[in-house]
């Protein structure tokens, strides 16, 4: 779609017109809620859709029948000749292996009626379930389940968000193997409807928009730049002759057209500056094409550094291939690819399908997108918040978070808020005046966001019901003191409390607490597989955690506690 805006001239001097603020409703934008097939790409670099790395199986892309008998699809749901993707429970596959697809994060929903829709296959005697999940600031609720044979067919599935879904939230997909290989699950055609929000993270490049380039920057103080082109390049023997998004000489790439360079020149693009990552599996993806007998080198870097992160060289087949590059970045950074050229004329390079994962931009969208209701729901009085986007009051609140005591819509003055700081100190701070936004919400981290307020009655986090464990007490005997002591940073900690509900977050292994217990009931927790969270002890009356080592007897005011060390 494009929209042309024409002004004509009137009959004299006094027919000035001015246009100014030129916005879109989130439902007009087509790359706000895609629809994906699957298509042909690998999982983990389609749509933003991204595998977990800590379940126990990967879905696998598949077209066709999955290979086993009396289970699974034997063909897609889009054109019955495409791709989707499924759970495969033949061995080595045991009862209870989870597969995990984690959505893009997405903001709150523009309307009320925003739902996720879906399509699934669930046929074999021993299929076990899959069950969708909702991650919010506010926790992680199952939202849709379904369990046992569903008969050999593609079934429309779908979920309704709640418009009070007030910050960014993204879907789980996890299927559960059963008892036997007839056991697959399918998915295929996953979309949200247009009363939904947009992706909170638009880094996704594939060259097919109506401005291809505007998403990159091309640098001034290199030799030569990246084409744009479809098709094969102009020299035999080297370059892609179609794109990697659709597989044909219509899509689109960019690439380095080395007939008229000399050895060593650079070509040198960036993305848009990113913000500080959000989670531990932030991830730049891309697809990559580097054919010809005098093929130079391709690197990536984060601005302002002299390493590469990413390198190749020479020759890698006449062939799209992918690379996965974890970002370790604490700080905002911008991704930079430098293509250097071969010998001689066979060394085209190229570039297609570059994104960032989820964990790089989940819980710190623009805020500038947000409706003033969506505003006022994100940030209410009673929610815990740190600086944000726009700070400029320097060491004001002391560097600490903060409460609202006056939230969006609660100020006497229009586009303000008012918080207290942990300091002590109440000020007011701009949350939409003048197009400024000083404020975040307080450390969202990945997946389950521990919550600072009270949350809205329609997210009720997974619970289970299970008995004391070794190193449990009943922590609700504990006063938020005794529980800061037993529970201090450097206490090594397992997942058995008796509110544990966030499956294998954990990786099996147990862990070392690295934030202090807040006085809201919240601890931070490093597991053995490097993955940081943050758990209730005491928040929302819930006790995620025991030690790994016991404490003696129940709490009472006459005693102090103190952990067991053996030693």
């Amino acid at each position: 779609m494009q929209i042309m805006m024409e002004g004509i001239d009137g009959a004299s001097f006094s027919g000035d017109i001015a246009i100014d603020d030129i916005t879109f409703d989130q439902s007009c934008c087509s790359d706000c809620h895609p629809n994906v097939t699957f298509g042909n790409n690998t999982v983990g670099s389609y749509m933003g859709y991204w595998q977990s790395g800590v379940d126990k199986t990967d879905w696998t892309l598949q077209k066709g029948t999955t290979g086993s008998l009396s289970t699974g699809p034997d063909k897609d749901h889009t054109t019955g000749s495409g791709y989707y993707v499924y759970l495969e429970t033949s061995v080595p596959s045991t009862i209870g292996d989870n597969a995990v697809l984690i959505s893009p994060s997405y903001l709150p929903p523009a309307a009320a009626g925003c739902k996720l829709n879906f399509w699934y296959h669930m046929y074999g005697s021993t299929i076990g379930s899959l069950t969708i999940y909702l991650d919010t600031y506010y926790g992680r609720s199952s939202v849709w389940t379904k369990k046992g044979n569903q008969g050999n067919v593609w079934i429309a599935g779908s979920v309704s968000v709640p418009q009070d879904t007030a910050w960014v939230h993204r879907f789980r997909f996890e299927a559960v193997a059963g008892t036997s290989f007839t056991g697959d699950i399918a998915l295929d055609d996953i979309s949200l409807s247009s009363q939904c929000g947009c992706l909170s993270c638009s880094t996704q490049i594939n060259f097919e928009t109506t401005n291809p380039m505007s998403s990159i920057t091309q640098y001034t103080s290199d030799k030569f730049d990246w084409t744009l082109h479809r098709g094969s390049t102009t020299s035999g023997s080297t370059g892609p002759s179609v794109d990697h998004t659709r597989g044909t000489a219509s899509g689109y790439y960019i690439y380095l057209e080395t007939s008229t360079t000399s050895h060593g020149d650079t070509a040198i693009i960036s993305l848009p500056r990113n913000q500080a990552p959000a989670g531990p599996a932030c991830a730049l993806v891309f697809w990559y094409h580097m054919y010809g007998a005098s093929i130079g080198s391709l690197a990536v870097s984060l601005a302002g550094s002299t390493t590469a992160v990413w390198s190749k060289t020479g020759n890698q087949g006449n062939s799209w291939q992918r690379a996965i590059i974890p970002i370790t970045s604490k700080s905002a950074f911008t991704v930079v690819f430098t293509g250097t050229a071969g010998t001689t004329f066979t060394g085209d390079i190229a570039l297609d399908d570059i994104w960032l994962t989820p964990d790089c931009c989940t819980n710190r969208p623009d805020l500038s997108k947000f409706t003033l209701a969506q505003l006022q729901l994100a940030f209410r009085t009673g929610t815990r918040v740190i600086r944000g986007r726009d700070w400029s009051w320097g060491t004001q609140g002391g560097g600490l978070p903060g409460t609202l005591t006056q939230g969006v819509g609660n100020s006497s003055r229009t586009g303000y808020v008012q918080v207290q700081w942990d300091n002590g100190l109440l000020s007011s701070y701009r949350m939409g005046a003048s197009s400024k936004y000083d404020l975040y919400l307080q450390i969202p981290v990945t997946g389950v966001i521990a919550p600072t307020s009270v949350p809205p009655t329609t997210i009720t986090p997974v619970t289970t019901t299970k008995p004391l464990q070794p190193g449990c007490q009943d922590w609700s005997q504990f006063t938020n003191a005794q529980l800061a002591v037993t529970f201090k940073v450097g206490t090594r900690v397992t997942p058995f409390g008796p509110d544990w509900s966030w499956g294998t977050q954990n990786g099996g292994k147990n862990g070392t607490v690295t934030k202090a217990l807040t006085a809201t009931g919240y601890v931070s927790v490093t597991w053995d597989n490097a993955v940081t969270q943050t758990y209730r002890m005491g928040g929302a009356g819930k006790y995620d955690l025991c030690l790994e080592v016991g404490i003696v007897g129940p709490p009472n005011a006459a005693c102090t506690q103190k952990a067991l060390t053996f030693d």
